[in-house]
């Protein structure tokens, strides 16, 4: 008869846990992590962070983060982040330039 087996938690996260780093591309953002808890559990933690920062995130932050825009693309750097930032600002102050201030 086979010994029985013990039961402890295991060694890694499974699989499914999975993370992605990507940087943000918006002036700051909340997500969540998952991370060991003192008894082991997983324990959901909220983190934040700032543009061009980044974030080390699950499959599914990262699409809810994706879906709302937060989320660079994949390969984008700090300075590609803020250079694309500071050329829409640039183009919004031009586009306005000759719009006459309300009075």
């Amino acid at each position: 008869m086979p010994a029985p087996r013990s039961k402890q938690a295991p060694a890694a996260p499974p699989a499914a846990s999975k993370t992605y780093k990507r940087r943000v591309q918006i002036a700051a953002a909340s997500y969540h992590v998952e991370v060991p808890g003192p008894d082991g559990r997983l324990v959901k933690l909220q983190r934040d962070a700032a543009i061009g920062d980044e974030v080390d995130v699950s499959a599914q932050e990262q699409m809810r983060l994706d879906s709302l825009g937060v989320l660079a693309p994949v390969g984008a750097t700090r300075e590609s982040i803020q250079a694309e930032a500071d050329a829409r600002l640039e183009a919004y102050r031009n586009a306005r330039r000759g719009v006459a201030g309300v009075v």
